[in-house]
C-alpha cells in the first residue's frame, strides 16, 4: 500500500512539474519588438512594470526597447548607427541603467535615469578604433568596462565613476586580449578573460579594496544627449 503511494506522490509531482514547466514567464508571448533583428539583454525593472531590451535591429543599428505595461507593446528608446548593445545593467542604489554596446572610439556606453524613458551616450575611455565593449557591471559607484582590442594584443579593465563621469584605468591584464564576461560574485568583481595565445579563458577575482589601489584617472567623458539617433 505504502509503495502504491508513494509511487503516486511520485507521479504526482512529476505531473505537476511538468505542466509547470510549460508555463512561461508572465510576460512573454506579450507584444512585438518593432523592427527587432536579435535580443542580446532584457532587463525588468522592480515595481513598476517596465521592461528593457537591447541589441540590434534589421538594418545592424544598435537599438534599446522599452516596455511601460510589461511586455504588451514596445518603443524604441534608442536608435543609433551599426554595431550592437550587448547587456544592460541596473544600480540598485541610484536605479541608473546602463547599456554597453560593441563600438569604439564613440559612445560605447548609455546611461538613463528616468528608468530607460531618455538615454544619454558615453563615450569610450580610448579612441583605438580596434576596441569594442563586450561588458560591464556596477560596484557602489562604478561602472567596470571590459572589452576587445584587435591590436596591440593587450587589454585593461576600466571603470566609469558615475557622479563625475571620469574615466580611470584599473589593471593591464597583457597576457590576455579580451575581456568576455564581468560578474559580481560574493563582493568580488571576477573578470573572465580570453588568452591571447591559447584556447582558454583566463579567470581573475578581484576585491574593491584591490581595485581602488592603483587606478589612473583618464579624464572625463564625452556625452551625447542625443537618445534616439548618432
Amino acid at each position: 500500500m505504502r509503495t502504491k503511494v508513494f509511487i503516486s506522490l511520485i507521479a504526482c509531482i512529476l505531473l505537476t512539474g511538468n505542466l509547470l514547466a510549460q508555463e512561461p514567464p508572465g510576460w512573454v508571448n506579450l507584444g512585438d519588438l518593432p523592427e527587432a533583428w536579435q535580443i542580446r539583454d532584457i532587463l525588468e525593472i522592480p515595481g513598476i512594470n517596465v521592461l528593457i531590451a537591447c541589441g540590434y535591429g534589421s538594418y545592424h543599428d544598435s537599438q534599446i526597447w522599452r516596455s511601460t505595461n510589461g511586455g504588451q507593446s514596445w518603443t524604441k528608446a534608442v536608435d543609433t548607427d551599426s554595431y550592437t548593445f550587448r547587456q544592460l545593467k541596473r544600480d540598485s542604489m541610484s536605479g541608473n541603467l546602463w547599456a554597453v554596446r560593441d563600438m569604439s572610439g564613440s559612445n560605447t556606453l548609455y546611461y538613463s535615469t528616468d528608468n530607460g524613458e531618455i538615454w544619454t551616450g558615453v563615450s569610450s575611455p580610448f579612441s583605438n578604433p580596434q576596441v569594442s565593449g563586450n561588458t560591464i557591471e556596477i560596484i557602489d559607484n562604478f561602472v567596470y568596462y571590459g572589452g576587445t582590442i584587435a591590436d596591440p594584443y593587450n587589454i585593461a579593465l576600466y571603470r566609469l565613476n558615475q557622479s563625475s563621469l571620469e574615466w580611470e584605468l584599473v589593471r593591464a591584464y597583457p597576457e590576455c586580449n579580451a575581456i568576455t564576461q564581468l560578474k559580481l560574485h560574493d563582493g568580488n568583481l571576477i573578470v573572465f578573460a580570453r588568452d591571447k595565445d591559447e584556447s582558454l579563458i583566463r579567470v581573475f577575482s578581484h576585491t574593491p579594496a584591490e581595485l581602488g589601489k592603483r587606478v589612473i584617472n583618464l579624464g572625463k567623458a564625452k556625452i551625447s544627449t542625443a537618445s534616439t539617433e548618432e
